[in-house]
């Protein structure tokens, strides 16, 4: 507790009253944002980099046959 009190001091000493809020969000997300990427285990990022392969690679097979389709259209309509 004592070391969250000192950077919460440190923090207003530093931006003062105004943006010692804002400043505090913002230290508080970064400090999310590192916990969680430290507590991901490697076989959780492993498992969401196939996880966004695998979404990739069906988005893009989505828009292959979309730009086919447009593209016959096209070409039964120069005919």
């Amino acid at each position: 507790m004592l070391p969250i009190l000192l950077f919460a001091a440190f923090v207003l000493y530093q931006v003062g009253a105004q943006h010692f809020g804002v400043a505090m969000m913002l230290a508080g997300a970064i400090a999310f944002i590192a916990w969680s990427w430290i507590s991901t285990t490697p076989k959780q990022m492993r498992d969401s980099l196939r996880d966004a392969e695998e979404q990739r690679r069906q988005s893009d097979a989505y828009w292959s046959s979309i730009n086919s389709i447009r593209e016959f259209e096209r070409r039964q309509h120069r005919h």
